[in-house]
């Protein structure tokens, strides 16, 4: 299931004091759909050339970013494309970036006592400092994130 707000409004206005009133409409929308094929390092080299899965759902202009999660409630992506089909009788198809990915991202943001502050470390880092929750980190390819150690499968 797909959330995300389409037809985003903000009105910025200016009372006779000075002070700024920020007025911000959205029409929320959902939509709900099967994964289909698994893009785990890109679907092409041109549109989406990251992790990304299809859906056989609709999301609406305006839903990306939004929050993609699975049947037991746990986020699994973000709404990344929406295709517009020419037949309006076709399957709808759109597109969600895998979450993984994002963990290599580097970021500045400080964690609180016990931590440096002022310092970049990698995404990956709050999870397995359990500062976010993620399911399967004992999933992920080592390769990916060198320098860490990432939790062991059972196998």
């Amino acid at each position: 299931m797909a959330f995300g707000y389409r037809e985003s409004k903000i009105e910025v206005s200016e009372g006779t004091d000075g002070t700024h009133h920020i007025e911000l409409n959205d029409v929320g929308t959902t939509s709900i759909g099967e994964v289909g094929q698994i893009f785990p390092e890109r679907r092409d080299s041109a549109m989406l050339t990251f992790p990304c899965f299809e859906v056989y759902a609709t999301f609406a202009h305006g839903m990306s970013g939004g929050l993609v999660i699975d049947e037991a409630g746990a986020l699994c992506g973000l709404v990344c494309a929406g295709c517009d089909l020419a037949d309006p009788n076709a399957m709808p198809l759109s597109y969600a970036a895998t979450l993984w990915p994002m963990l290599t991202t580097v970021i500045s943001a400080d964690r609180g006592v016990g931590y440096p502050r002022g310092v970049k470390y990698p995404m990956i880092d709050l999870a397995l400092d359990k500062i976010i929750h993620a399911v399967g980190l004992e999933e992920l390819d080592p390769k990916r994130f060198p320098g860490h150690s990432l939790p062991q499968t059972g196998r």
